[in-house]
């Protein structure tokens, strides 16, 4: 009675993640063909480190990413809707001047209108959906050996927050409704990829039980200090960075655990070193983008990591219908 109860709580959770999801795609919607300023805004004012290089706000003086909007031709900005609202007064191309916050100094942008177009919007919110999707197989996938297999536990936490970030992202631009929600995901993720290295492929101590609740617990007050302070913007940048930034560790740690593995000989399966490719691109890669976004303060977008990060979920799960790979 106990393993079925937990087996229909894990479908049950996958279900509200995927409900997550739908959600936010069917929101994102509303960004196709939009006039926009050139960049996005977060429900706090703070330009996400998100956007496609031939957008003006890129080129023109450097990222913005990370600055605060404070107001629109003058008119002072309280929130991501007024600021959106304010450019939309403009048509597409007319030149718009923004003032924004950045290290406690104020720096002056005039930028163009842009119309929102439907390559752009596969180019992010389409891709936010593919990740995020990738990420809710997984979980659904490891989810069904739950009560049977750590490394699948693991997995599975791994996918709903992989999901979760995913999905949100896809609001986080717009209406923002996700907004705590989005931020709690971000620091749970980091958690979640510690705990997949400690117990994925193989486990990495005996005292596994114990260790894997550790990155948990301290995520736990991270998320309390992250919802306090995400609607100031500069606190908000600190624990965003920090989180990003700590994410390329787990990262290499896993990519180095299976190169060891990978050791050439024929008595490591074919699955190993496949997994150790997908690894490579769909899980180092958009760590180091998020790594290095964050300890140069968001500089580097983050929004291209989810171009391949859905390979490795798909690998993960192709991994767990392979025979047992070796011990690194």
């Amino acid at each position: 009675m106990r393993r079925s109860s937990t087996a229909l709580a894990v479908r049950l959770l996958t279900g509200v993640v995927g409900a997550i999801g739908a959600m936010a795609l069917l929101g994102s919607t509303a960004w196709w063909g939009t006039t926009f300023p050139g960049f996005f805004l977060m429900p706090n004012r703070v330009v996400p480190s998100a956007g496609l290089p031939g957008w003006a706000a890129a080129a023109s003086g450097g990222p913005l990413f990370q600055h605060v909007l404070l107001a629109v031709d003058g008119v002072p900005i309280t929130d991501a809707a007024a600021g959106y609202a304010q450019a939309r007064h403009h048509q597409p191309g007319d030149p718009v001047a923004y003032t924004f916050g950045h290290g406690g100094a104020l720096e002056q942008r005039t930028l163009p209108v842009r119309t929102f177009a439907p390559l752009e919007y596969l180019a992010i919110f389409g891709a936010y959906a593919l990740t995020g999707l990738a990420y809710l197989l997984l979980a659904a996938v490891a989810g069904e050996r739950w009560g049977t297999d750590a490394g699948a536990r693991a997995l599975t936490a791994f996918g709903w927050a992989g999901a979760v970030f995913s999905f949100t992202g896809m609001d986080l631009y717009g209406a923002g409704t996700a907004f705590r929600l989005h931020a709690a995901a971000e620091t749970v993720l980091l958690a979640a990829c510690v705990h997949l290295v400690l117990v994925w492929p193989q486990p990495l101590t005996a005292r596994q039980p114990d260790l894997t609740r550790l990155p948990y617990g301290l995520a736990a007050a991270v998320v309390l200090v992250y919802q306090l302070v995400l609607f100031d913007p500069r606190g908000y940048s600190v624990l965003h960075d920090l989180c990003q930034g700590l994410m390329v560790v787990p990262t290499l740690v896993l990519a180095v655990r299976l190169a060891l593995a990978d050791d050439g000989t024929a008595a490591h399966p074919p699955a190993l070193r496949r997994l150790l490719y997908a690894t490579l691109l769909g899980f180092v890669a958009p760590g180091v983008i998020l790594g290095t976004s964050g300890f140069t303060g968001g500089d580097l977008p983050v929004s291209m990591a989810a171009w391949f990060n859905f390979v490795f979920p798909l690998a993960c799960i192709a991994t767990l219908r392979a025979p047992a790979l070796p011990v690194a």
